[in-house]
């Protein structure tokens, strides 16, 4: 009796300690789990002041982006502006510059038309005072000549003007600066008589022929 009685205050002593046992294995299990709660609540304000910050500094370069981009369109649209008005500047300037080119070629073309008539015109008299002059030269000088001598090219023409030749009763062709008195006077009339027909309108009077 004692022997089972033993055994069974042994197994009682032995149950109280797998008892133990078992309580000191939850205490500690237990410990752990309400530390690392402690823990979890401690690190979870943490990370929301982190997260806070990260949302209000994205915020702030989003509206930083928003800012510049309304800016660079202010900015392309005044460009833009001023590429349109400085383009219409150019169109317009252009269209002058045309315009004036267009007009200055009439011009030098009608002034290219008007210098060839000039030229055909002034050579035509020409040819007839030189055909009066030497008709009249001779009816007042027998044996005499005297005709005009100029360029045939309008442009040379009105360079180097229009000069006499005269060729005297018994004398050599000579031009007028070389003759006499009396012989530059004979031209002059004959001259005068060549520019002026006798059918014009106006007298001319000569003195001291």
């Amino acid at each position: 009796a004692e022997a089972v009685e033993g055994e069974g205050g042994g197994g009682g002593k032995a149950e109280e300690a797998e008892g133990h046992g078992d309580a000191s294995c939850v205490v500690p299990g237990g410990r752990r789990g309400a530390d690392t709660s402690q823990e979890a609540s401690q690190e979870a304000p943490q990370e929301a002041p982190q997260e806070a910050s990260i949302e209000v500094r994205r915020l702030t370069l989003r509206a930083e982006e928003a800012d510049f981009e309304g800016r660079r369109r202010a900015l392309d649209v005044e460009e833009l502006r001023r590429y349109l008005e400085a383009a219409g500047e150019v169109k317009r300037l252009r269209a002058d510059s045309e315009a004036e080119q267009a007009a200055l070629r009439d011009a030098l073309r009608r002034l290219e038309s008007l210098t060839a008539e000039r030229g055909r015109v002034v050579l035509g008299k020409l040819s007839e005072v030189d055909g009066r002059l030497r008709a009249t030269f001779r009816a007042l000088c027998d044996d005499g000549d005297a005709s005009l001598e100029y360029a045939t090219t309008p442009a040379v023409l009105f360079e180097e003007g229009v000069s006499i030749r005269a060729r005297p009763p018994q004398s050599e062709w000579s031009h007028f600066e070389e003759l006499s008195g009396g012989q530059k006077a004979l031209v002059a009339v004959a001259l005068q008589l060549a520019l002026h027909p006798p059918d014009a309108s106006h007298p001319c009077l000569y003195d001291e022929v």
